[in-house]
């Protein structure tokens, strides 16, 4: 090592040979360290490939109008008309209360919408069987 790295090298080989225990967890925490990362890396580019695929598939719109209140047909005939715009899928959001059986009152949010504007903005599948 001294002929490599001067008295720098030779000093650190002494001092690996002395505490070989140290150097190799060392050097043993350091490669669990760079195998976490590269694990981490590809979970997280695995769950990003996969939403947005999600994202493609359930929420394909480029722009979306919002209201408090409902939006009349003739708004969706007015976007509809505006040059560039390919389909216009209206959604609706709104609360129920739902009884279960044996259980206490819960609210859950549904989702109405035109089975036949929603899927030419979306690729989102219901059932495999198309039912």
């Amino acid at each position: 090592m001294r002929g490599i790295y001067g008295s720098s090298g030779q000093l650190g080989s002494r001092n690996i040979q002395r505490a070989q225990l140290r150097s190799s967890l060392t050097v043993a925490a350091l490669m669990i360290g760079v195998a976490m990362i590269i694990v981490v890396w590809a979970m997280t580019g695995s769950f990003k490939y996969d939403l947005d695929e999600w994202l493609r598939g359930y929420i394909a719109g480029d722009l979306y109008v919002t209201s408090s209140l409902p939006i009349r047909r003739d708004v969706w005939n007015r976007l509809e008309s505006v040059e560039g715009v390919a389909a216009v899928a209206p959604i609706r959001y709104f609360e129920a209360e739902w009884v279960p059986p044996a259980a206490d009152k819960e609210k859950i949010v549904m989702m109405a919408f035109n089975p036949a504007s929603y899927s030419r903005v979306t690729s989102f599948v219901f059932s495999k069987d198309g039912g």
